[in-house]
């Protein structure tokens, strides 16, 4: 490339002067007295000025017919518009009226001339723009061989546009979501070049596309039918004119469907990479597949069981608090799964239907053609096997055999968090996976760490507490490279947060703070949240005790009973857990656990999260994952001290059996108290 000489340089500020004028004449035209914008052209100008010095584009002073043809139509426009505008504008103003008498013209006359020259100037700084934008094109993409740059440009645009539509018709209206699409649009836009470069080099099997389409067709689907519910409960006289508004809310979901595709065929690749890379599924034995097919079914058959006789867990009337402290039926409802915008998916989990919808969304494909309850046992069955299959990573990551895994997975699928979490239809189980994908990513020292971070903290934004471990750079040997990591992951995050039409949870934060802090227990003694503590470490394994309450609130519900002193079991646990750690300190995984038991009691115990409401229950899968681990970690020390074999697996097995003794029945008890008062 040719160096960029002084009177190039020259010209090029000149050139800019011209813009910044001509640019901010547009403005002021087009927004008439906000001339505060004119912060816009100015940005304009800058970066013209930029890109033109450092030679990377230049004006071409001969344009071919269809610049010439732009131009003229835009011209036209921006005359008629700026005339128009600016008229009609300063018509009533009495300075234009003096202004007029001293030269002895007429006050339209005067306005008419000024917007004519104002508007000549911003139709030339719209067209020279456009020879800019060519130029720039050109540069980027290279010469147009067999229309390549007709294509990307195409899907460029076209990537924008479904981005625009499925964001616009997936946003909270309530919200400034003019300001939530402007990002969207800029956001996809940007991305949208890249985007076309990824997916032409993907190189995807038949069975993982048509899982894909599949999979986008139940997200655009829900899409269209919440944004006819809107329409519905917005539009008046939407009810005479149905027919009208499905149409176009089948069209919405369709144009959508272009931009859901891209971004789930990126995703799977990303996920297929990560499989490859790590190595998770490598050394599964059959007998494993059989042990936790039946594990999987055994879950299906009590989800199918519960839901087909109570709708409590899914669709009464009651919405929350029917059992535990659950809003099951709202999530369900409303689905959070799918909903960019639902209220559930605030500053706790700004990105948790971006990342979530991968897994439902051919769930909720399927279900939604044979009702509620059919629909609630597909959701709830696909995320019993994304839990099913979160609970093995966590054995690969803690680097257990083949018959360690069976008897690990046996012990997990038979504690109450688990049996508790595949029935009530809560936010935890995505937020689980990518906690623990990230974990064991981490711990195995793998690649691709920043993408996994931002999915465990767009799922649940506690799970950030590992982002400073993310970078494998270490803060104490080279700060600079450690911050740069953070700041490009905090960097992805805040761009999935534009692309996604979450900039109302950004502009809100403050206000979604103040609102949550209410369930922080602030009421509460520190002894009060200490003896919720550890009566959830309890609960984590056995059935919490619990019973009818018809007192608390004006509908019958599932409650667990106060707890008032430190439960003996939880304190036993508690007191393993951390031998395992201080025995086992040298390997990663253990301290990583160890590490996640304490950040649980930041946030149960010294923050009081959820204390206000005794229901620490519903956080067992999210933060009790380190009991499990670390327990059968310690039997396999003992075994190893020992040299018993076979003792880690035979210990898990037997206590196994108590576990399913004592909460399949208690179980069961929710489901009949369910059928009673929620009857399908």
């Amino acid at each position: 490339m040719k160096k960029t000489t002084a009177a190039q340089i020259g010209k090029s500020k000149k050139i800019s002067c011209i813009f910044c004028i001509s640019a901010w004449a547009a403005a002021a035209l087009f927004v008439r007295q906000n001339l505060l914008l004119f912060v816009l052209p100015l940005f304009l100008a800058a970066l013209v000025c930029v890109c033109t010095v450092k030679g990377k584009m230049h004006l071409r002073r001969n344009a071919d017919p269809a610049e010439r043809a732009a131009a003229l139509v835009l011209t036209l426009l921006v005359l008629h518009a700026g005339i128009d505008g600016f008229a009609k504008t300063w018509m009533p103003s009495g300075k234009a009226a003096r202004l007029a008498a001293v030269l002895g013209i007429s006050t339209k006359t005067l306005l008419t001339s000024i917007a004519v020259c104002g508007a000549a100037i911003a139709a030339y700084a719209v067209n020279r723009i456009i020879q800019l934008g060519f130029v720039l094109l050109a540069d980027k993409l290279g010469a147009d061989k067999g229309g390549r740059v007709a294509r990307k440009i195409a899907f460029c645009v076209f990537f924008t546009a479904s981005a625009f539509v499925f964001v616009g018709i997936s946003s909270d209206f309530a919200s400034p979501y003019k300001i939530v699409l402007g990002f969207t649009v800029a956001a996809a836009a940007a991305i949208s070049g890249k985007m076309y470069d990824t997916l032409k080099n993907l190189r995807q099997n038949v069975e993982i596309r048509i899982g894909i389409v599949l999979t986008a067709a139940g997200i655009c689907r829900w899409a269209g039918v919440r944004l006819m519910r809107e329409i519905m409960i917005r539009v008046p006289e939407a009810a005479q004119n149905e027919g009208y508004y499905t149409r176009a809310a089948v069209i919405a979901g369709i144009l959508s469907l272009f931009f859901v595709y891209c971004c789930l065929s990126v995703f799977a690749d990303f996920m297929q990479k990560i499989v490859e890379e790590s190595g998770v599924f490598s050394g599964i034995q059959k007998a494993e597949i059989i042990l936790y097919g039946i594990l999987l079914a055994l879950s299906i058959l009590l989800i199918a069981l519960a839901f087909t006789r109570s709708n409590a867990f899914y669709g009464s009337d009651v919405q929350f608090d029917v059992i535990y402290t659950s809003d099951s039926v709202w999530h369900q409802r409303t689905n959070s799964y799918l909903a960019l915008a639902n209220t559930e998916n605030d500053i706790r989990q700004p990105l948790f239907a971006v990342f979530a919808a991968p897994f439902v969304g051919i769930a909720y494909l399927f279900g939604s053609f044979f009702g509620d309850t059919v629909q609630a046992i597909c959701v709830a069955s696909g995320q019993a096997a994304l839990l099913m299959l979160t609970n093995f990573i966590l054995a690969k990551m803690l680097r257990l055999s083949p018959i360690k895994r069976m008897g690990f997975m046996l012990l997990f699928s038979s504690s109450y968090m688990y049996i508790l979490s595949i029935l009530m239809l809560e936010q935890y189980i995505t937020a689980y996976f990518w906690l623990i994908l990230c974990m064991y990513l981490l711990c195995e020292k793998h690649s691709a760490d920043s993408f996994v971070m931002c999915s465990a903290g767009g799922t649940l934004l506690t799970s950030l507490a590992l982002a400073p471990f993310s970078s494998k750079e270490k803060p104490h040997k080279n700060f600079g490279a450690w911050f740069r990591d953070m700041v490009r992951c905090g960097c992805m995050f805040l761009g999935l947060m534009l692309l996604f039409g979450r900039t109302d949870v950004l502009l809100n934060s403050l206000k979604n703070v103040e609102k949550l802090a209410q369930f922080t227990g602030k009421e509460l003694t520190l002894s009060d949240k200490i003896y919720q503590y550890f009566g959830y470490i309890r609960n984590c394994f056995f059935a919490p005790y619990a019973g009818v309450d018809e007192t608390t609130y004006t509908h019958a519900s599932w409650q667990m009973k106060p707890i008032a002193s430190i439960s003996a079991i939880g304190a036993v646990i508690l007191a393993l857990v951390v031998l395992c750690v201080v025995l086992d300190r040298k390997r990663t995984s253990t301290l990583a656990a160890g590490g996640w038991i304490l950040f649980s009691m930041l946030v149960l115990v010294v923050l009081g999260w959820g204390t206000k409401e005794n229901g620490l229950i519903l956080y067992s899968l999210y933060f009790g994952w380190t009991l499990p681990a670390l327990l059968f970690r310690l039997a396999e020390i003992v075994q190893e001290k020992l040299k018993l074999r076979h003792f880690a697996p035979a210990l898990a097995v037997g206590f196994s059996v108590i576990l399913v003794v004592q909460n399949v029945p208690a179980v069961w008890q929710i489901v009949q108290f369910a059928a009673r008062y929620y009857p399908v």
